[in-house]
Formats: structure tokens, C-alpha cells, sequence
């Protein structure tokens, strides 16, 4: 899948105007990231009061702060290591705010467990991806990755619950099938080399 992974170049193209416009505002990249993960905040307040639709639209419009701070950064020459390190840590706690807050609201449905299962599979295929980074491996393999996550979950709160139950059930098989794939990808590409060290438990 990864449609959106592999459309990036297209959607940044369509979003220069407004890159450039944040570039005359003087608009900081980490400033527009801790704008999207407050949106998150917003978006998982809707869904715990059962405004799906408020709750989607409001993760669509993260996912437009989040596809705009990396071309804010580059175009204004702010592209630093810690910015990369912020934006990804913000991105996990938007993930884990916006499950939140459809989890508290269908605490008394199954749909309660398939968000849960989905969001552990989230939460390891994001590890998984920056583990192998950490020793040595680029690991951007996978069926689903954030953005197509966040995608998936916003339409199926714009469309209302039976596709929401659709959407949480692709959602938990194909997270841990992504984790799996990156497990496997960083097998094969270990085995034959060299050792690194036992972590520290």
C-alpha cells in the first residue's frame, strides 16, 4: 500500500503555495507540529463526546501539519536533527491521542478491542522501524505506515460507524502485518552480517 508514502512528491508539489505562504508568516516548523498534535487533541476531544465526523476532519487537518513542517523546515533551511526527532515523537503521542479518545467512547463495544489491538500494531511497527535505524538498518519497508494509519482511521469516522468497524479491522491485521514485515526485513538483511550487541534488558 503506502499510497501516500509513494505520492509525496505530488502532495508537496500541491502544497508548495501554502508552504510558501507559512515561509512570509515566519512560521516555525516545530511550532506547526505541536500545532497538528494539538489539532490531535481537538479531534480525539470530538470523538470522545461521539463526533465522528468532527473527530475525522479535525485528523485530516493534523495530517495537513504534519505533511507541511518537513516542507516548512526544508524551505526555510531549519531541517536540524532534533527537529526530525521532535516531529516523530509528536507524531506518536497525535497517534496515541486520537485512539484514545475513540477508545473511551466505545468502551462498552467490541470495536473498543479492535482499536486496541490496532494501536499496539501501530505502536510496534513504529519500534520496530526505529530499532533497526538504531542499529545500522533503513527500514522503511511495510504495508502501512503513519500517514496511510491516520488516513484510514479519519475516513472511516467521516463515514460513520459501520465503516469505522471496517476500517479498525484492517487497521488491527495489517499494523502487525507491517510490524511483521519489518521484523523480516531486518532478519534478512542481518543474518549474514556482522553481530551487534545484546541490549541492556
Amino acid at each position: 500500500m503506502r499510497l501516500l508514502s509513494r505520492s509525496k512528491g505530488k502532495v508537496e508539489k500541491i502544497l508548495r503555495p501554502l508552504v510558501n505562504l507559512l515561509v512570509r508568516a515566519n512560521i516555525h516548523p516545530i511550532a506547526l507540529t505541536f500545532a497538528g498534535f494539538v489539532i490531535s487533541l481537538c479531534a480525539a476531544t470530538a470523538f470522545l463526546k461521539g463526533m465522528l465526523l468532527w473527530g475525522g476532519l479535525l485528523m485530516l487537518l493534523s495530517g495537513v501539519c504534519d505533511m507541511l513542517d518537513g516542507s516548512l523546515a526544508r524551505a526555510t533551511q531549519r531541517s536540524t536533527a532534533f527537529g526530525a526527532f521532535w516531529d516523530s515523537t509528536v507524531d506518536r503521542y497525535s497517534e496515541i491521542v486520537v485512539y484514545s479518545g475513540l477508545i473511551f467512547h466505545f468502551r462498552q463495544d467490541v470495536l473498543m478491542f479492535l482499536l486496541l489491538v490496532a494501536l499496539s500494531g501501530a505502536a510496534v511497527s513504529s519500534y520496530t522501524r526505529a530499532r533497526a535505524e538504531g542499529i545500522g538498518q533503513e527500514c522503511k519497508v511495510g504495508f502501512l505506515e503513519r500517514p496511510e494509519r491516520m488516513l484510514i482511521l479519519a475516513l472511516g469516522a467521516i463515514l460513520g460507524v459501520q465503516v469505522l468497524r471496517g476500517a479498525a479491522v484492517f487497521l488491527a491485521v495489517f499494523t502487525h502485518v507491517t510490524a511483521f514485515q519489518r521484523v523480516h526485513y531486518v532478519w534478512r538483511n542481518a543474518k549474514n552480517g556482522p553481530r551487534w550487541p545484546t541490549p541492556e534488558v
